[in-house]
């Protein structure tokens, strides 16, 4: 007699449930900015627009006036016209696929934070402030934008999970191909491989050999395609990454305009005034410079990644990219300022590093009780700008 196995049945928990219902909530918030005059559009949007219908009718990688399309890596385009199959115009589908890439956002970090953050209040607010907070504008238009930040979350997580369980060679090698693809989706994603690269010549209790060979293979699988793609641009144009004419800036202009995202995500989030933006950068950068410290003073004790690892990773991509796109603006490889949505991949690991400040914070101060009433002070404090902030930011217009 042939015995029958039965199959686990998924029985999803309640946080599950509720990450679910939220990120369909995501997805619909975005969806309603579109109601009445469909998804956001502008001269980048056009262009990507144009190109994936190009692709559709075997013209390649042309822009809206027929030069050759190398301003930009090839991925946004290229999606719009998979996922049109041929038969959806590109234009139709931007849409709903940011919807639901923002979706996924969602989902992923919330998960994430569940598994890895001790308080599962701070990993509902977090995973509340991605899916209500200043992304659905950026969601609801057409550009490249929100696949770029999901594919830097999903690359980070899995650095994170390879260098925890490092046997576990598959997660270098999801970590390589989205490192890859989101390098694909921009040019400035080149901060990711950079950041988890460092990571890996880092790598805890690895020898000599294991560091040279998960490098290689996570270089090869990196550099392969951005090579194939540059090679296509210089053998098209003469040029590696487009012909636009370069803008300058100066130093101050461009810390200026950062300061003012960094103001408008800090009041969107907490409700914060502007007399405290100083205050919170200065926090921001002592918090960078320290994680950096701390990792390259302890990253050879195992307990210590247990512990401040994803801190570490999130913080430390947070730093990376700033410094590229200060790189980017001061070289004049950009136009009309820093844009909002340049800062918009901030978002996400810098909410992801401050909650995990706050859950060692809060788990260390129950443990210790080192700063008595002050440390409960503190503590209450944190809380209420968390609750007050988070209930005014998601009833501001995007």
């Amino acid at each position: 007699m042939i015995p029958i196995v039965k199959r686990a049945r998924f029985h999803p928990t309640g946080f599950t449930l509720f990450l679910a219902a939220l990120s369909v909530l995501a997805v619909v918030l975005v969806l309603a900015r579109e109601i009445t005059y469909g998804v956001g559009l502008h001269w980048d949007a056009i262009n990507y627009i144009a190109v994936s219908r190009n692709l559709l009718e075997e013209g390649g990688f042309v822009n809206y006036n027929g030069s050759p399309y190398t301003w930009w890596p090839p991925l946004y385009p290229l999606s719009l016209a998979i996922v049109g199959l041929g038969v959806f115009d590109p234009l139709d589908v931007a849409g709903p696929l940011n919807a639901i890439v923002f979706g996924l956002t969602v989902f992923v970090v919330g998960r994430y934070l569940r598994r890895r953050l001790i308080s599962r209040f701070l990993a509902v607010w977090a995973a509340s402030a991605v899916a209500l907070g200043p992304l659905v504008e950026l969601a609801s238009t057409a550009m490249s934008g929100p696949l770029f930040i999901l594919l830097v979350i999903m690359a980070l997580i899995q650095t994170d999970k390879f260098l925890i369980e490092s046997k576990t060679y598959s997660s270098l090698l999801w970590a390589a191909i989205f490192s890859a693809l989101a390098w694909q989706t921009r040019y400035i994603g080149i901060a990711v491989p950079v950041l988890v690269g460092l990571f890996l010549l880092f790598q805890s209790g690895a020898s000599l050999l294991q560091r040279t060979k998960t490098i290689t293979v996570f270089s090869l699988v990196v550099a392969i395609p951005m090579g194939l793609w540059l090679l296509r641009n210089y053998l098209t144009i003469g040029k590696f990454t487009g012909s636009q004419r370069p803008i300058y800036y100066s130093f101050l202009e461009i810390l200026h305009d950062i300061s003012n995202g960094f103001w408008y995500y800090a009041h969107f989030v907490l409700a914060l005034p502007r007399y405290l933006l100083l205050p919170l950068l200065a926090l921001i950068a002592i918090a960078l410079i320290l994680a950096g410290y701390s990792f390259i003073k302890n990253q050879w004790k195992r307990p210590f990644l247990a512990v401040w690892l994803p801190f570490c990773i999130f913080s430390g991509f947070a730093l990376v990219y700033l410094v590229s796109l200060v790189a980017a603006m001061a070289t004049g490889y950009t136009w009309s300022g820093v844009q909002g949505r340049f800062l918009a991949p901030l978002y996400i690991p810098l909410l992801i590093a401050a909650v995990f400040a706050l859950d060692r914070f809060f788990s260390y101060e129950q443990k210790r009780k080192m700063l008595g009433d002050a440390g409960r002070f503190l503590i209450r404090w944190v809380m209420r700008m968390i609750r007050g902030g988070g209930g005014r930011a998601s009833t501001r217009p995007c």
